[in-house]
């Protein structure tokens, strides 16, 4: 309970409001309509709870686990919805960016990959996915690089 607060503190704190997330993307009961029934007992669980409290990580962190065993396009709505309400978490990002690698989706991980360096400030995770990332990335990743060098700076000074 108290990491659930502690997120919505965090959005709070980096100017997401609660009204921001929902209009930027679709609520948990459309996506959850779009995905169809639950894979499962433990999904549809995290799902409800999920519709309780859109920020119960535990729930989400269920959700991700189920979405690693789906094909990654009936995933990437999942992923969306996760990255639109934890924008600044990066083992979201991480599992997002490698379910399109493990697809071979070059042109999404290349899109996902520079979302991901702009939107979320972590080192480890920047340096993570430009290792990881295809030998083809080397400009893509260059050029992001770059914007995120100069983003961190603005923001950090």
């Amino acid at each position: 309970m108290a990491a659930n607060r502690n997120e919505e503190e965090q959005l709070k704190h980096n100017g997401t409001s609660d009204s921001a997330v929902a209009s930027s993307s679709s609520t948990s009961s459309e996506l959850f309509a779009r995905l169809g029934p639950p894979l499962n007992d433990k999904e549809r669980k995290a799902r409800e709870r999920i519709l309780a409290d859109r920020y119960d990580v535990d729930a989400w962190d269920i959700l991700a686990n189920e979405a690693q065993l789906r094909p990654v396009s009936e995933a990437t709505p999942i992923y969306e919805q996760l990255l639109a309400i934890f924008p600044t978490a990066a083992k979201y990002w991480k599992l997002y960016v490698e379910a399109q690698m493990v697809a071979n989706n070059n042109d999404a991980t290349k899109q996902i990959f520079s979302r991901c360096l702009l939107s979320c400030l972590h080192v480890g995770l920047c340096v993570y996915i430009y290792i990881c990332c295809p030998s083809d990335f080397v400009d893509c990743r260059s050029e992001v690089l770059k914007d995120v060098s100069k983003n961190q700076i603005q923001h950090w000074g």
